[in-house]
């Protein structure tokens, strides 16, 4: 959530209130958890964008400063002094003279990115995203900020990004969505060692250390996804995603290394589409049309910052939208690590065959079903 709303000067008063509790023990909380302030957490996670910056990108001071979440220049300088005992510009020895801007995001090891890669390279959807040599690239929107990004997996435990934007932007948020798409803040070790506990789970675990949950860069494009997979395999919903976004999704100058021309449509763009055309069932068409009304409307979030259970209900009451979608899109978009999609026929049945204990995988279900559709067992699976 600090990430989310770095740019809007979130206060302490403000954000006890998102979270439904009292400003003093909201603070009492962090100082207990964490051993800290909220203000000084947020200032750090602002400093250590900025660090990251001058040492990778070509983006002027100024620019840094205020794409990381300082109100002012003399702000971020006076913090960065106190952080890292030198200015800004005596921070930085070796800008880059590319255009493009760069960042190196840290996880935890191990990290199974040739299983994150392959899931997202069976899911691509023309025009926006393209996997290719070992890296995922996507165009990215958000507001009236638009752009392109590319990542890679780099050395010592970390992830490579490559990325250009339209104007200045929030580069706080822009972290927290990757995070969330790479599912950078997962802790493999704790995850595994849960999973253990069922024993007929266990053997299945060592081929696949430190797997992770795909994540989104949208959580509506993520909904229309799965309402579009619903019933279908994973090759004809890509078709007709390609579709759509060829019907409603806007073109916009992209680097020549992008190879990619369209963003992902708007909950706006969806909502006034003729979708006749994209070979949608005329009542999964309507479902896409009303959660594009409801999330215009505010009256449902989907990035993860709102209350996942309360959230899960509002999907389930627009006509069309089924459990299997709902638990789809809380374990991708809401980031809930213990949902798993019980009515998924995969899954179902690999439980059955292997006499799985998923009770037992509480609170990483989610993880538990990412590996099973990663197993490949015998045919009569």
């Amino acid at each position: 959530m600090m990430d989310s709303y770095a740019l809007d000067d979130l206060s302490i008063g403000s954000m006890a209130e998102k979270l439904g509790v009292g400003e003093r023990w909201l603070r009492e909380l962090f100082q207990k958890q964490v051993g800290a302030s909220p203000k000084s957490i947020l200032i750090s996670k602002q400093l250590d964008i900025a660090k990251n910056l001058l040492e990778h990108s070509s983006a002027s001071v100024t620019d840094i400063a205020f794409s990381s979440g300082f109100q002012s220049l003399r702000r971020f300088n006076d913090a960065f002094k106190t952080r890292f005992k030198q200015a800004p510009s005596a921070f930085r020895k070796n800008p880059s003279s590319e255009s493009l801007l760069h960042l190196q995001l840290s996880y935890r090891p191990p990290y199974a990115w040739d299983c994150m890669i392959d899931f997202l390279k069976k899911r691509a959807i023309e025009g926006v995203e393209l996997v290719e040599k070992n890296t995922y690239q996507r165009t990215i929107a958000h507001g009236d900020i638009y752009g392109w990004m590319k990542a890679t997996h780099g050395e010592k435990n970390k992830i490579n990004i490559e990325f250009s934007f339209n104007k200045s932007a929030n580069i706080l948020d822009f972290v927290a969505r990757l995070k969330n798409m790479f599912d950078l803040d997962a802790d493999p070790m704790a995850i595994e060692t849960i999973l253990k506990k069922d024993k007929k789970l266990k053997p299945f675990l060592e081929p696949f250390k430190g797997l992770r949950i795909p994540g989104s860069w949208d959580g509506f494009e993520l909904a229309v996804r799965a309402i579009v997979g619903q019933r279908i395999s994973v090759k004809a919903a890509r078709t007709i995603l390609g579709k759509i976004v060829k019907t409603c999704g806007t073109e916009h100058n992209l680097p020549p290394s992008a190879k990619l021309e369209r963003f992902f449509p708007t909950p706006q763009a969806i909502l006034t589409a003729d979708l006749s055309k994209v070979g949608l069932p005329v009542t999964r068409a309507e479902s896409l049309k009303a959660l594009a009304s409801e999330v215009i409307a505010e009256r449902i979030v989907l990035d993860g910052t709102a209350d996942s259970e309360e959230t899960c209900k509002q999907l389930l009451a627009i006509k069309g939208i089924g459990p299997w979608t709902v638990e789809y899109i809380a374990m991708r978009a809401l980031r809930n690590p213990d949902v798993i999609p019980v009515t998924d026929l995969v899954i179902k049945k690999k439980i059955e065959q292997l006499q799985l204990n998923p009770d037992s995988w509480v609170p990483w279900r989610a993880y538990g079903a990412i590996l099973l559709w990663n197993i490949v067992l015998e045919d009569k699976v």
